[in-house]
């Protein structure tokens, strides 16, 4: 057995080189592809100036709904809304609180919010949760259109966030503005600057900040649908009505659990116009130096290994196996590249874990080369040669896109966390093939999978209720 043990690591990296080495190559022109495409047209984060974010500000607010789902979320729920409250720079903005009847500490804490502030409204779903995102949206946007007669309101904007939010002071006021031409706009989802220890929260820095400074600026500038990241996003109000009468009166797909990615990526289907809202300022400290200030939605991410990989499962089954067979393929030929790029997770995923893996038996057996019994090893060795310039290309646009936001030296360990992403990302893979294969052969419903969610310390905590003037 002790033989058979490297000699099996051996025949599993001669047999697999190749192979993967050939997917390699193919997913790094891809990501070569976005480069490309940044450097042909010039894209990357708006700055705004002085001027430019003084006209905003003077723009008259569009009355504004924020809708919050919560299940089991009283650890955090309060401490989200009076953070948030305080600190946005917006006054005609209310809050709506979905809740369960069947979570009571969670209602408590909501009920406590609504008698608190004169913007909070609670609404209770009709069923025993959990059930989805999108049906507890859903119930949030119905009751929002009721209340309207009943406090002689109309809303012009729809605003989905989570319990675990820290919304932008400006971002209500860029969504404002940005509602007078498009139907959805989209403002980054970045990280908050967590431990260099913590390697699994880490990965998400670096996924984040790469997607929402590279891809995503690549789909607004050719005039795609954006697909929506469940938080920071406002929808207008012919958006919201034109889906719900559409699909029955509801406003998401209750049945997915990436509600929010098909809401984005259907606005093109219906004729209506997406933008990522991709702005930062130049802020001058006290010493004189400038600082940079994303206007971005931040939050923690999980950061034991298990949770990310859970939450990973439900990003990959609800894009990749659930976008697929709901949305189908649809739109221009650039939009389909788009769509192949938003499902090609599974196998991606896949692809680098299993690279990961490959390199390292290889490294520590000394097997990189042993493809020569094969009969290509002058074919292998140029291919790998071409695959470690292509991702050391795409590891110099990430960690410039860490670096924007986080600085250097959280952009230095940027390509030491890779391997770790991969790997979670390909057992969140294997994990959502495994929950899509049983779901479609049982039928079971769709229910929400619980995060555990936290802020930051003393966030919304210290303060004092506001008082009515």
């Amino acid at each position: 057995m002790l033989h058979f043990f490297p000699e099996f690591l051996d025949t599993f990296v001669k047999f697999s080189l190749l192979p993967l080495s050939l997917l390699f190559f193919i997913f790094g022109i891809d990501d070569l592809i976005i480069s490309i495409l940044l450097w042909w047209y010039n894209l990357t984060p708006s700055r705004l100036s002085r001027e430019e974010f003084l006209y905003i500000y003077e723009q008259p607010e569009k009355p504004l709904a924020i809708l919050v789902a919560a299940w089991k979320e009283a650890g955090v729920l309060s401490q989200m809304v009076r953070g948030n409250i305080n600190l946005l720079n917006y006054e005609h903005v209310d809050f709506y609180l979905g809740v369960y009847p069947n979570d009571p500490y969670t209602v408590q804490e909501a009920l406590a919010l609504q008698n608190e502030f004169k913007n909070v409204y609670v609404v209770t779903n009709s069923q025993p949760g959990p059930t989805t995102k999108g049906q507890m949206i859903n119930e949030l946007v119905k009751s929002v259109f009721t209340n309207e007669s009943n406090i002689r309101k109309t809303y012009q904007g729809f605003v989905i966030h989570d319990s675990e939010d820290l919304i932008n002071s400006h971002s209500l006021k860029i969504m404002s503005w940005l509602l007078n031409e498009y139907d959805l706009i989209q403002i980054p989802v970045f990280s908050l600057p967590v431990s260099s220890k913590n390697w699994v929260a880490g990965t998400y820095i670096d996924e984040f900040a790469e997607a929402h400074t590279r891809d995503l600026l690549v789909r607004s500038h050719l005039k795609l649908p954006i697909p929506s990241a469940g938080v920071g996003t406002a929808l207008s109000r012919k958006l919201v009505q034109k889906y719900r009468s559409e699909n029955g009166g509801g406003l998401l797909n209750g049945d997915t659990v990436t509600e929010d990615y098909e809401l984005g990526v259907s606005t093109g289907k219906y004729g209506l116009k997406s933008f990522f809202a991709c702005y930062f300022l130049r802020n001058e400290s006290t010493s004189g130096s400038q600082k940079t200030e994303f206007i971005a939605t931040r939050e923690y991410f999980p950061k034991a290994w298990n949770r990310s990989v859970r939450q990973k499962t439900r990003w990959v089954l609800g894009v990749a196996l659930q976008g697929w067979s709901n949305l189908g393929w649809s739109g221009n030929l650039a939009n389909r590249y788009f769509l192949y790029r938003d499902r090609k997770g599974p196998i991606s995923n896949l692809v680098s874990g299993l690279g990961v893996l490959v390199f390292g038996i290889s490294i520590i057996r000394g097997t990189l080369t042993s493809s020569s019994s094969m009969g290509y090893e002058n074919f292998i060795l140029p291919l790998l040669s071409i695959n470690l310039a292509l991702m050391i290309l795409r590891m110099v646009g990430r960690f410039r896109s860490v670096y924007w936001i986080y600085g250097l030296k959280t952009a230095l360990l940027s390509p030491l966390r890779f391997p770790i992403a991969s790997i979670i990302n390909a057992l969140a893979s294997v994990r959502a093939i495994g929950q899509y294969i049983r779901g479609r052969s049982s039928n079971r419903p769709i229910q929400w999978v619980k995060t555990e969610h936290e802020l930051p310390d003393g966030f919304g905590l210290k303060l004092k209720p506001k008082v009515e003037q």
